[in-house]
């Protein structure tokens, strides 16, 4: 019978959860908890961002698809706003670059902003130099020989 008892009096007691049992549950799932939100907060700022990067990369393409048609009046050294884009600016500057002036041409930078101010995407082109900014040491095109034999 005192087997019985012992026994009885074990499996009542295991039968429960301890204070620390329970608080070590409570805090290991409140980590996962915190770990979730967190990782869902990145996710969310990581797609704003995204889409932002997005937006600034289909507003430098319709830029240069415009600047492209007439390249003498590309702007060099400018800013402005974006027509259909309010929020946003553009901004193009003169950058040094040996090689384009061996291709006769000015290396660009064209720096996209979001309505957050912060640079959404920067994109380096070589224009080529309008006839009348050539320099005179630049060679001229060859004329056809008239050395027919």
């Amino acid at each position: 019978m005192k087997a019985r008892m012992r026994h009885n009096k074990c499996w009542r007691r295991s039968a429960g959860l301890t204070l620390v049992e329970a608080l070590a549950g409570t805090l290991i799932l409140g980590t996962l908890l915190v770990s979730i939100i967190l990782g869902q907060s990145r996710l969310v700022s990581q797609s704003v961002r995204a889409k932002e990067k997005l937006q600034a990369v289909r507003i430098a393409d319709a830029l240069l698809a415009q600047w492209w048609q007439d390249v003498t009046s590309f702007p060099r050294d400018g800013t402005g706003e974006v027509d259909s884009q309010p929020d946003w600016t553009w901004q193009t500057r003169r950058i040094d670059n040996q090689q384009a002036q061996v291709l006769h041409a000015d290396a660009v930078e064209l720096c996209v902003t979001s309505p957050t101010k912060t640079v959404a995407v920067k994109v380096e082109l070589f224009v080529p130099l309008p006839p009348e900014e050539k320099t005179e040491d630049q060679p001229s095109e060859p004329s056809p020989s008239n050395d027919a034999h």
